[in-house]
């Protein structure tokens, strides 16, 4: 299976290589990610560390073309021994992801997401299959300069889930209302972008959760481990390898 899911990818690489030459998007995957270079690859591990535990929860492997485009990915979880799934996506003419199709352990498919974007490549919807029955949508809105500034929800009823309310400083995140009872999150970030610290607080400015992030970075300014804690405690280990082009 492993050689199988090496070989797909390798195959839609150079597909997507060679039939969008004149991708172009707003923001690439690479620019929400905030990952910068040339990345190739980055493998994810993701490790609970409470309670003095260093207990590996998952493994993600996502591959990108030289145009810093996202083009599948694998996961693996403890849940499944670290036996590695993986997610294919197809694309347009113009670079947009539209499917994205999710496979089990077993390489069944068991749910897919398909997208839709407006002129400027940015993602203004997407409906969640679970084989072919709408379990959810999702529906998103813009600034001039492409950073989301609100999202929503709903349930295959239409009923609405989630909505917030997303406030910028500069190109970061500064601040996220939840809509439904005016709870908000406030952030921090570093002089690369990345956050340091996230506060969550009820309606009336009450906090409710703080989390803090200690950042360590390769000589491209990405982080390669980001050690969380959640009021002072160690709580989770983030580590990447990141290969460049």
């Amino acid at each position: 299976m492993r050689i199988s899911i090496v070989f797909r990818l390798l195959m839609l690489s150079i597909a997507i290589f060679i039939s969008n030459k004149d991708y172009a998007q707003c923001k690439t995957d690479l620019n929400r990610e905030n990952l910068k270079g040339s990345v190739k690859k980055v493998i994810e591990t993701g490790i609970y560390a409470e309670k003095d535990t260093q207990e590996i929860n998952h493994i993600q492997t996502t591959y990108y073309s030289n145009k810093g485009q996202a083009l599948g990915c694998t996961f693996a979880s403890k849940y499944n021994n670290l036996n590695p799934a993986h997610i294919d996506f197809e694309f347009d003419v113009k670079g947009n992801r539209v499917i994205e199709k999710r496979y089990n352990i077993k390489n069944e498919l068991e749910n897919k997401i398909a997208y839709f974007y407006d002129a400027a490549g940015n993602e203004i919807e997407s409906r969640f299959y679970n084989g072919d029955q709408l379990d959810n949508f999702e529906y998103n809105k813009y600034d001039a300069n492409c950073n989301k500034t609100e999202y929503k929800s709903f349930y295959s009823d239409s009923g609405i889930w989630l909505w917030y309310t997303y406030v910028y400083e500069n190109t970061a995140i500064a601040k996220v209302i939840d809509n439904h009872d005016s709870s908000f999150t406030k952030f921090k970030v570093d002089v690369f972008g990345n956050d340091t610290a996230v506060t969550d607080f009820n309606k009336n400015g009450n906090v409710i959760k703080s989390r803090k992030y200690k950042l360590e970075y390769d000589n491209k300014n990405n982080w390669i481990r980001k050690t969380t804690y959640i009021n002072d405690k160690l709580y989770w280990i983030d580590e990447r390898i990141i290969e460049y082009y």
